[in-house]
Order: structure tokens, then sequence, then C-alpha cells
């Protein structure tokens, strides 16, 4: 028998009953109970800058799986790390990374594409090989050499001295001459030049708090773009470098692409692929 019209409360009482069914296998993964309806429980949390606390705390509750979103799972088990991340993984990255990067440009730590990922991959694994990370030991023991000395100085005065803070600055100082074949001056006297530190800052917290609701990233993003700040210096400063350093490439005996670091690889590979 064929019924035509059926009544509005039997639709509701369907339709109630399938958001049940699938509420209930859903909820299956302990977690905190707002977490399972919204997603502003895990935002709170990140707003506080106290998650990566709170998230020990839960899986010492409750298990190596715990709920943090709907849909979201925090995993806390080195066995999974394979079936994951491994080659070949059917997982995705999670909506989160996109607004980390530039909403329609993809990048390798944005891009959740898997197959286009892969391809952006293979293009640069070159650079990330032992024997070009070999060769790229002397601009390590360059800024060893610079920080052990700024070290000896601290120690001869008996002055105080914040040791992340150097250690950052090492750390741009190196990133600065492996990639474009300079330092950027941090660890001539601790100063931040291009006042990087708290852009990186900006633009951390930014992605941490948006990657909750990634989906309004676009709007924001235009909005930042205004601002100048955050992400948007870091891009810009980037772009100048990239400029700056194409440019002195160029300069050298009229062979654009030469060099060592990342940046004159990939311009060599660029021209390779080119021809």
């Amino acid at each position: 028998m064929q019924v035509r019209n059926t009544s509005p409360m039997v639709k509701l009482s369907g339709s109630s009953l399938c958001f049940c069914s699938t509420l209930a296998r859903k909820c299956v993964v302990p977690g905190p109970f707002l977490a399972k309806f919204s997603r502003l429980w895990y935002l709170n949390n990140v707003w506080r800058r106290d998650f990566h606390k709170t998230n020990i705390e839960l899986h010492r509750l409750y298990g190596s799986l715990v709920r943090i979103a709907p849909n979201e799972f925090s995993v806390d088990d080195p066995e999974a790390i394979k079936t994951i991340y491994g080659h070949g993984t059917q997982f995705i990255k999670s909506p989160w990374y996109y607004a980390s990067g530039h909403p329609t440009i993809p990048d390798l730590f944005t891009d959740r594409n898997a197959r286009r990922h892969g391809a952006l991959r293979r293009k640069v694994a070159s650079l990330y090989s032992m024997t070009t990370l070999l060769h790229m030991e002397p601009c390590v023991e360059e800024c060893v050499g610079i920080i052990s000395e700024r070290f000896r100085e601290f120690s001869r005065s008996g002055s105080e001295f914040n040791l992340q803070h150097w250690l950052q600055c090492y750390a741009f100082d190196v990133i600065g001459l492996i990639t474009v074949a300079k330092r950027f001056g941090f660890l001539d006297d601790g100063s931040d030049p291009h006042k990087l530190f708290p852009a990186l800052h900006a633009y951390f917290t930014y992605c941490s708090h948006v990657g909750v609701y990634s989906e309004i990233h676009p709007i924001l993003h235009k909005i930042m773009g205004y601002i100048r700040r955050g992400g948007s210096h870091l891009r810009n400063f980037t772009a100048e470098q990239i400029e700056k350093r194409k440019q002195a490439l160029a300069d050298v005996e009229g062979k654009p692409g030469t060099g060592d670091d990342f940046l004159g690889r990939i311009c060599m590979t660029q021209q390779a692929s080119a021809k």
C-alpha cells in the first residue's frame, strides 16, 4: 500500500530518530559533554591558552582517543602515527590547516588534497635530502659561532639574558642563511630588525583560533590583509626577500638561479622545468 500523505508529526519523529541514531553513533568516543554538539568548547579552551594542558588531562581521564568537537578527535597513541600519517594513508588533513595559508593558493602545509600535496612535495623533496642538509652545515656552524660569542659576552659581563629569545634569534638567522643565503641580523645584538617576532606571534594566534572555525578564514583573511600585521606582514617580508634574492642571483655573471641556498636551488629547478 502506498501512503500519499505523511503527517508532519511522523516526518518530525522520523527526522528526530535519524538524528538521535546518528548522534548516538558519534558519541561513542568519550570526551567533554559540550564537545559532542559544538566546536565552541574547543575554541574556548584554545582561547584560554591552556588547551595543551587540558588535552593531556582529557587523555588521562578518557584514554587514547578523546572527542574535542563534533567529528574531531585527539589521538594519543604512538602506534596510530603510521596509520594516520603514513604513506598511502586514507586520512586527510582536517579543515584546521586551511586557516594557516592563503584561502585560494594551496601550499605544502595547508593543502588538504593528498594528490596535489604529493606533487608539490616531490618538487622540493631534494632540498631535504641528507646530502643537501649536510651541505647546509656551514650555515648552521656560522650561526653557532655567533651565538656562542654572544653567550661569552654575557658570561664576561655577568649579565642576565633570555635564553628562549636568543635561541629564536639563532633560528631565524640560520633559516635566513639556508633559505636566501643571508642572515636577517637577529644575532648581531638580539634585536628584531624586521618586527618578525610579534608578527609570528599574531600569526600563530590567528591560526590556532580561526582554525577551529576555518570556514570564516576567507573573510578574515581579506580584513587582515589591510591591517598589515601577523600573517600579512610575514608574507610581505617573505615576498620582499624572494625578490631581493632573485635579483642577486640574476646579477651573478648574468646567470639567474645559481646558488646553494634553498631559493637558489628552487630557481634552478624552475629554470630547468621551463626549458
